[in-house]
């Protein structure tokens, strides 16, 4: 078949070792020709992670879950984040929303739920909306760091600013770096 000498030279190209017949043929069938709006995946050899999104293909490494994590943060230090994903520093000459109250608790956290309220948007929107709306892919969703003041959603890093975070024109306001190393 055509499809899976396609889908085999593409693997090779990612330096992956062949999957058998029957993967193969479970790749095709349940990612490649899954539902437009499905968000399929399909695990191969433990490592790695097959998915579709906006009509690519996609290659990646397995992540670990990072919906549990909940780590304070000293906002007057870099903080480094779990599973490769970088630091966290806050930039004091650019101006993106508040800072924190001297009572407020800051948190990263992971895993958007719920509906959020965004600056300069009419009304709340749930956060699947709100990830579609951007083209964030469904794995990335995940990875975002989502920094909250108490249980106050303030930002998720470089993508958005929450109405909690508006910065009023007289507040000091900050913004915060995102370094992957």
């Amino acid at each position: 078949m055509k499809c899976n000498a396609i889908l085999r030279y593409w693997l090779k190209l990612h330096n992956i070792l062949m999957p058998s017949r029957i993967q193969l043929k479970q790749i095709w069938k349940n990612v490649i020709c899954a539902k437009k709006d499905a968000e399929p995946k399909f695990i191969l050899k433990k490592n790695n992670v097959i998915q579709r999104f906006k009509q690519q293909l996609w290659l990646l490494p397995k992540f670990s879950d990072l919906s549990e994590i909940c780590l304070i943060w000293d906002w007057t230090k870099k903080i480094k984040l779990p599973d490769n994903l970088g630091v966290l520093v806050v930039d004091y000459n650019e101006k993106s929303f508040r800072l924190p109250f001297f009572n407020e608790k800051v948190t990263i956290r992971f895993g958007l739920h719920g509906k959020v309220k965004i600056i300069n948007q009419k009304n709340s929107k749930k956060s699947k909306k709100i990830w579609q709306e951007l083209s964030i892919a469904p794995w990335l969703r995940k990875r975002i760091p989502l920094v909250y003041y108490n249980n106050n959603l303030i930002t998720a890093v470089g993508v958005f600013i929450t109405e909690s975070g508006r910065c009023i024109k007289e507040q000091s306001g900050i913004k915060i770096k995102w370094i992957v190393e």
